[in-house]
């Protein structure tokens, strides 16, 4: 589409970029509009503080969550996450952290 736009012949190197760009853009967004108001709260954290241990990542959330979930129901929504590719994890047991995998970016 890109190229049909300028009128191109031939689809370029930047016409892909763009449109892996918006690809990213709309992956990202619709997975983002699957997560509860809980695991917003989560992604939104890692998004501002970087890579974070999981129990740092889960006090700092039950400092800003209104009704925080017990650990256990946050084990869970760190999983679906990770499953969905919105935060990587590393580490295992008591040295796991978590870090976002895909953001939003100023040039998607």
């Amino acid at each position: 589409m890109n190229a049909e736009k300028r009128n191109g012949r031939k689809i370029s190197l930047a016409d892909v970029r763009i449109a892996n760009n918006a690809a990213h853009r709309l992956r990202l967004e619709y997975f983002l509009s699957k997560l509860n108001d809980h695991q917003r709260t989560i992604y939104e954290l890692l998004v501002n503080k970087g890579r974070l241990a999981s129990g740092l990542l889960y006090q700092a959330y039950c400092r800003k969550a209104r009704n925080p979930v017990v650990d256990r129901a946050y084990r869970k929504y760190m999983r679906r996450m990770v499953d969905l590719g919105l935060v990587k994890e590393k580490g295992m047991g008591r040295w796991k952290a978590y870090e976002i995998s895909l953001e939003l970016t100023s040039n998607s």
